[in-house]
């Protein structure tokens, strides 16, 4: 694979980049047709004549559509490729714009298999190769025989110089400790259901059919069922391993996702419990990840989409490689600083809860009385410190410490501190050691 010449993708990978389009033509074929149209077809069949010559004609012109289009679409598929050179891996894919992108083995973060439900069904894969950088930075090489790109990413894992731990199978029994089994279905649809926003979506569809009826209510109906749908897809069949280095996860209901998260460059951790799952005690686990950006959907983020106390601590544990010493989720045990009682006119409800930690070089701050919230980082990670003190704040004598760090879900500040503890918060910060610049 390393002599630097261009490796084919698959044959049906031009009539999978544009399958949606293809769906979406044949959609408004089959809607259009109702019973007047049946009952039309049905008389010219059922008639002698010229009309079974002009039927066959359009059966024939259709059929000589398609050949042309496959035809053409052989133009466009020996235009796709990829290769691996002894400093990179590159693709490249126009016919009369060509692209060309490139992704040195010293910058890949980690090296996904993705198979999205329309790829499954002919069995094909996507390699999705993760790359230090913003958003859409990755590289992907689409669509391969699932064994063969099971070989790429293995290979790119090799020239990368690390090992390649096996993918994550149902009946595999890989290397790496599983951390999390499987999750189980009536876990994933439960908290699916009890997020905060589906359960205002709910009531608000039990008002609609209750004022306007079935057709009013549809398009509520629609959103809920579009939300839940995500939610389900990115915990279905989760599961996630640990080698010692890198988390790997797999989940999916329609694309069947595999991605690795190298642990150390987890940049902070979020473990939250939203109010509906304090009666399940669930909890959810989130992570911000140096060089994937914000915003990008094919990047993992979202670690533990739903599960017990316990797991979402183990999962924290292996993220920050931190025994949780002052970060319990359920709330802060020995924090360096806290709101005081005054900061009750700027935060009435989680005034008590809120509070930032300094410990074995980690903060955390705590947050939430209903929607629990605890949140770690290691200090050389903190990039930027912010003191903000708007109005309200400077009328209570207050002050709310900002810590900037890499894009993701993770965003973390000392909330609502005296202003004398938030500047002190801010020194003991910025004496942190930070890491060399390379």
């Amino acid at each position: 694979m390393t002599d630097g010449s261009w490796q084919r993708v698959h044959r049906l990978t031009p009539f999978l980049h544009f399958w949606t389009a293809i769906f979406a033509f044949l959609a408004v074929v089959v809607i259009n047709l109702d019973k007047d149209t049946f009952d039309a077809a049905r008389e010219m069949l059922g008639e002698s004549g010229g009309y079974i010559r002009f039927i066959l004609i359009g059966v024939g012109a259709t059929v000589l559509v398609c050949l042309a289009l496959w035809g053409l679409s052989m133009i466009w598929w020996r235009a796709l490729g990829f290769r691996f050179t002894p400093e990179e891996v590159q693709t490249k894919h126009g016919i009369f714009h060509t692209q060309l992108r490139s992704a040195r083995y010293d910058r890949i973060q980690a090296v996904d298999i993705k198979e999205s439900v329309i790829a499954r069904i002919f069995g094909l894969a996507t390699v999705v190769v993760e790359v230090a950088g913003g958003l859409n930075s990755s590289l992907k090489i689409e669509f391969l025989p699932k064994k063969k790109a099971e070989e790429v990413r293995r290979e790119v894992l090799r020239l990368k110089g690390t090992s390649a731990p096996k993918l994550v199978d149902e009946d595999d029994d890989d290397d790496g400790d599983v951390v999390i089994p499987t999750i189980p279905l009536s876990t994933t649809f439960g908290g699916a259901a009890l997020r905060f926003g589906n359960v205002v979506a709910i009531g608000f569809l039990g008002l609609s059919l209750w004022a306007t009826g079935l057709a009013g209510a549809l398009p509520v109906l629609l959103g809920i069922v579009v939300a839940l749908w995500g939610v389900i897809d990115r915990a279905f069949r989760y599961t996630a391993r640990f080698d010692g280095t890198n988390l790997s996860i797999s989940y999916g209901l329609a694309d069947l996702r595999r991605q690795t998260i190298p642990v150390h460059r987890v940049h902070g951790v979020r473990v939250i419990q939203p109010w509906a799952w304090r009666l399940t005690d669930w909890w959810r686990v989130e992570c911000s990840v140096a060089g994937y950006g914000q915003g990008d959907k094919e990047k993992p983020t979202q670690i533990l989409p739903v599960g017990s106390y316990d797991q979402a601590c183990h999962i924290a544990r292996i993220l920050t490689g931190y025994d949780l010493e002052g970060a319990d989720p359920k709330g802060a045990t020995a924090p360096t600083f806290v709101s005081p009682k005054r900061a009750f006119w700027a935060s009435p409800l989680d005034r008590d809860q809120q509070a930032v930690t300094l410990i074995d070089g980690r903060a955390i701050t705590h947050e939430g009385r209903f929607h629990r919230e605890v949140k770690i980082v290691d200090l050389s990670h903190i990039q930027e410190l912010t003191v903000k003190r708007g109005p309200l704040n400077q009328a209570f004598d207050l002050a709310t410490v900002r810590f900037d760090l890499v894009p993701g879900p993770v965003d973390m500040a000392g909330k609502n501190l005296s202003t004398e503890d938030a500047y002190k918060l801010t020194d003991l910060l910025r004496a942190r050691e930070l890491p060399a610049l390379h």
